[in-house]
């Protein structure tokens, strides 16, 4: 019966709090020794910063429609992190060579779909050191590692493919690059060659000007010498009237004299003979007067004729050259200015739009060659200011948690064994 009740009391919460407050210096001194314990390993434990990237399978091709192509699985990813596939590069490295073995990253994702969804997901890798700079670089070299053994198998061979194939296109907006520049110094030498026709055809103008000056000098003598010529043959026609008249006198006496009678005198028909032939000279002489002055008046006309004929044509020639000069040389000079126009507008604006817009692919293709790559990094290498291990208050309150459990757990095996060690120590049947 004593027994019944004493197991009662043991049992019943007073008995409980009774058993622990007689053992209270052990409970206290468990619970001070799991405080010590906290304390020293928040102490002597090294400080661990946490290192965190992001990243995802990579594009390692484009599609016809320029879609990019992601060839890489989650899991592959995550299983090539955990089987630390990533430490024979890091040993090569300084500051992993005297490391027993690889560090732990950690890798984690959560697929936004069927499991093994290629690309999309976003994989976090975690890296603990207590060199928070370590810890940036042993994931970033593990990122790096991973890409280059990627490059190594059939789907690195794709990304090659796509690589060579955005690096020619690049060497050929290059050359039309170069092709534009070697247009533009082109353009500025016909720009240079227009401007010398140009200035040839101002030279034409002015040859044309004096050519024209020279015509209408000579047309200008020519009308001078037709006016003194004209004067001339009117004074010749003067002078042929009056030769003709004189003649016409003289034949009229020389008729009467040829019809006069004999007088019988011999000394007066002698002087009258004399007298006929002396006006019969004068006529010869009036004769060749007259057909001198003719001949004179007929060659000043066909003279004149002659002169106003070449006055004509030179008219005529003049016409044509001040044609030439005010048409068709300020037509050539306004073609050539509107061509020279032309090429500065292809200078100023078709040359630059056309640079602007292959610097613009060439930009673009290097971009999407930048972004090839079997694993991208999504944003930059984050870690963490503070240590995230230990945590000291954590970790005392843990200890000391734990040792006050530990002392009320031995307070009462103890105060069981002594209330039983006869049972506990008696002998087996």
């Amino acid at each position: 019966m004593d027994k019944a009740v004493e197991t009662t009391r043991a049992l019943s919460i007073p008995g409980l709090l009774n058993i622990l407050y007689r053992a209270r210096r052990l409970v206290m001194a468990a619970t001070l020794a799991g405080l010590v314990a906290g304390i020293a390993y928040g102490v002597f434990t090294r400080p661990l910063y946490r290192a965190t990237a992001q990243v995802r399978p990579g594009i390692v091709s484009y599609s016809d429609m320029g879609a990019p192509l992601r060839e890489w699985a989650l899991k592959d990813i995550v299983r090539w992190f955990r089987t630390w596939l990533y430490w024979p590069d890091l040993r090569e490295l300084d500051e992993f060579r005297t490391r027993k073995g690889p560090p732990d990253i950690l890798a984690e994702y959560i697929p936004s779909g069927p499991q093994f969804q290629q690309g999309g997901d976003v994989i976090t890798l975690t890296n603990l050191n207590p060199d928070p700079l370590l810890a940036v670089r042993t994931l970033r070299e593990a990122i790096d590692a991973f890409n280059r053994q990627a490059s190594l198998d059939s789907v690195g061979s794709t990304m090659y493919l796509t690589i060579g194939g955005a690096r020619v296109r690049m060497d050929k907006i290059r050359n039309d690059i170069d092709h534009l520049a070697a247009d533009e110094a082109r353009a500025r030498l016909e720009i240079g060659a227009r401007e010398r026709a140009l200035a040839l055809l101002q030279a034409d103008s002015l040859r044309l000007d004096l050519k024209i000056r020279r015509l209408e000098g000579g047309r200008a003598w020519r009308e001078n010498a037709i006016g003194v010529i004209g004067g001339e043959t009117e004074q010749a026609r003067q002078r042929l009237a009056e030769a003709q008249g004189l003649l016409q006198r003289v034949m009229e006496a020389d008729g009467a004299t040829t019809a006069a009678p004999r007088t019988g005198d011999a000394q007066v028909d002698v002087l009258l003979q004399v007298a006929g032939r002396e006006q019969a000279g004068r006529v010869a002489e009036l004769l060749a007067t007259v057909d001198g002055l003719s001949t004179r008046i007929t060659e000043a006309t066909v003279t004149v004729d002659t002169l106003r004929d070449r006055m004509a044509t030179i008219d005529l020639e003049i016409a044509r050259l001040r044609l030439e000069r005010d048409v068709d040389l300020r037509k050539r000079q306004g073609d050539i200015r509107q061509e020279i126009r032309d090429l500065e507008l292809r200078l100023e604006r078709d040359l630059p739009l056309q640079r602007a817009q292959l610097d613009a692919d060439w930009r673009g293709e290097k971009v999407r060659l930048d972004l090839l790559s079997p694993l991208e990094q999504i944003g930059h290498i984050s870690v963490s200011d503070k240590p995230v291990r230990p945590r000291r208050l954590r970790a005392a309150a843990i200890l000391t948690a734990l040792g006050l459990c530990s002392g009320m757990a031995l307070a009462l095996g103890l105060e069981y064994f002594r209330r039983n060690r006869d049972q506990i120590l008696a002998p087996g049947a």
